[in-house]
């Protein structure tokens, strides 16, 4: 609440000390967490009775409430309750939906709060993560300033509610979507794949890209792209990563797990290849297309680009 100018007056205070004294006194503490609270309120009132006014002050100085979570234990849930955030149920970019609306909107069986991050709403919204989401309907929080990620370390949970990464470790809708959905949108049973051809292909790519990715792994989480890289349950986001760097921290060196979409084209066309070095140039664009979807940056965007072309030309 740093953002919150004002003057105070007591006559309780111990003004013949000096100020880094009084700055410590129970006095001033008090005095501290009685303000925080009552701004709170007052923040919670205006989000209710003015919508509008509160969605422009949320443009204005929501990036610094966010730290909130990390510097207030104590009001931690009444700073979360002011949080406006952009949806996949939205088609516009305003951060309009509050974590109270999102959980009244819950599907039966859900229990964990979704959200995605990014560098910004248009790599968010277009998030290859999202597809399954998308497909049966599942509400997604899009969050794209640089402070989500770090925000989303302290805050853990809401409402009895715990937070999931869309892009992080595994993901299990199961208790939403039922266990035979996919079956139920497949056109036969019959045609599902046989799994132990799907390990082989999965074994040959982790070997292709195996200074690349930590592992190879059949995905739930798309229906249209070919591909999507995951981060480690208890690894560092993408974000987190940048905000490291920038300020010149060290960075934990971490490979991510790459995730196939064995129904897609492109992955068919790679389990069919018979030379190890067109499988090899084709498993490399498949990282480099979900690097790039995930919004990660290229070693060599030339040779990206030259495989690409060559891949259009066979």
């Amino acid at each position: 609440l740093r953002f919150v100018k004002g003057v105070l007056d007591s006559a309780d205070l111990p003004l013949n000390v000096s100020r880094e004294i009084l700055q410590s006194t129970p006095m001033v503490d008090s005095i501290r967490s009685a303000l925080t609270k009552r701004i709170l309120d007052m923040l919670a009132k205006m989000a209710k009775a003015e919508p509008e006014k509160y969605a422009t002050f949320w443009n204005q100085f929501g990036a610094v409430l966010k730290e909130g979570p990390s510097e207030d234990n104590g009001n931690r849930e009444k700073i979360a309750k002011l949080f406006r955030f952009a949806s996949s149920a939205n088609d516009n970019a305003d951060p309009s939906t509050s974590l109270t609306d999102y959980i009244e909107r819950m599907k039966d069986g859900q229990d964990k709060i979704y959200y995605v991050t990014g560098d910004s709403h248009s790599v968010v919204a277009n998030s290859p993560y999202l597809e399954v989401f998308r497909k049966h309907g599942i509400e997604v929080l899009l969050m794209s300033d640089r402070i989500d990620e770090w925000m989303m370390g302290y805050l853990t949970e809401f409402d009895g509610k715990s937070f999931q990464d869309v892009a992080r470790g595994d993901l299990d809708l199961s208790a939403i979507i039922g266990e035979d959905a996919d079956d139920k949108d497949s056109k036969s049973k019959a045609k599902k794949k046989d799994k132990k051809a799907d390990d082989k292909v999965l074994e040959r790519v982790k070997g292709l890209l195996e200074a690349k990715v930590e592992e190879v792994k059949s995905t739930n989480r798309l229906t249209t792209s070919p591909a999507c890289l995951v981060v480690g349950q208890g690894d560092m986001g993408e974000q987190m990563r940048k905000i490291m760097q920038a300020a010149g921290q060290a960075v934990p060196e971490t490979k991510p797990i790459l995730e196939l979409n064995m129904d897609h084209p492109l992955v068919a066309k790679l389990a069919d290849e018979k030379d190890d070095k067109n499988a090899a140039s084709l498993a490399g664009i498949l990282f480099d297309q979900a690097a790039l979807s995930a919004g990660r940056q290229l070693e060599n965007p030339a040779q990206f680009v030259q495989e690409l072309n060559k891949l259009m030309f066979q």
